[in-house]
């Protein structure tokens, strides 16, 4: 019998993998959190929220611009934000052709009530790690987007 050397396999070596893995259990996990806190939106529709709370009125095109969504994923997820009554559109009072998607008052509720589960859910992703480990990360993550935009 033969000994077998235990090599690192390109997945555990790969950060663009480990990014994506680590997206998609970080993505599970705060929905899982939303849901048990008995909000109605998924991560992906916090973030549209949130970039409505920060700046009200905004151009699906500005919206699509900030997410880096396509054009057609937020179309939808703003079909489903305005179904729910979280957000609303309004004529641009400049331009009557161009229609601004707007937070209404129970969309600042529910995001208002998500960022406070967003808040713990990081404080909970994030213990252990030192401050300076953490920006290390962020700034080589940055590095990377830089290198492939």
């Amino acid at each position: 019998m033969h000994s077998q050397i235990k090599m690192k396999s390109f997945r555990d070596q790969s950060p663009t993998y480990q990014i994506t893995l680590t997206r998609i259990i970080i993505l599970k996990a705060f929905k899982r959190d939303l849901k048990k806190n008995g909000l109605k939106i998924t991560p992906e529709q916090l973030e549209l929220l949130n970039v409505l709370f920060e700046k009200d009125g905004r151009s699906m095109q500005e919206i699509t611009d900030i997410t880096k969504k396509d054009n057609s994923a937020t179309t939808r997820m703003i079909a489903i934000l305005e179904k729910q009554l979280f957000v609303k559109r309004e004529s641009s009072k400049t331009d009557r052709r161009l229609k601004l998607i707007c937070i209404t008052e129970k969309g600042i509720t529910e995001v208002t009530k998500a960022n406070k589960v967003a808040d713990f859910f990081i404080n909970k992703a994030t213990k252990n790690i030192e401050r300076n480990e953490l920006n290390v990360f962020l700034s080589v993550i940055e590095k990377i987007k830089n290198n492939i935009r």
